[in-house]
């Protein structure tokens, strides 16, 4: 079994800060072909304006897990069929912040669909990151 490559931080400043390990590729795929592929996240956030890491069920709390889920979808990494129900995506977390707490350093896993080709030797392509962090506030 092949264990997770830890890519680089992102270089520049945002309420976020996204890096990800993924598996290396399986053998035989086609470099083209979209799969569901289960990273982990690495990021920090300032918890001035959010309502704890947790998601809750009204939709009018704005938490961190709420706001990374949208960035996800939006950046084309979580299907419309799944988007909502983290469960599908076999979401987990490290760890739970409250009301207003940051925290420097926390990890998200998720499965998420990604094509092959924004995978590098290294982990993740940069433009995978970037597409998340243009969607993040």
């Amino acid at each position: 079994q092949s264990y997770p490559q830890v890519i680089s931080k992102l270089s520049h400043s945002r309420v976020f800060h996204c890096t990800a390990a993924v598996s290396e590729k399986e053998n035989g795929e086609s470099s083209a072909s979209i799969s569901k592929r289960k990273v982990a996240i690495v990021l920090g956030y300032v918890g001035t304006e959010f309502n704890g890491l947790q998601k809750q069920n009204d939709d009018g709390t704005r938490t961190v897990e709420g706001v990374l889920e949208k960035a996800l979808f939006e950046a084309g990494l979580i299907r419309e069929s799944n988007y909502g129900d983290l469960k599908k995506i076999g979401w987990g977390r490290t760890s739970r912040t409250d009301k207003g707490v940051h925290a420097a350093k926390t990890v998200i896993a998720a499965k998420l669909q990604l094509a092959n080709v924004q995978f590098l030797p290294s982990g993740l392509h940069p433009n995978a990151k970037d597409a998340v962090n243009e969607m993040l506030p």
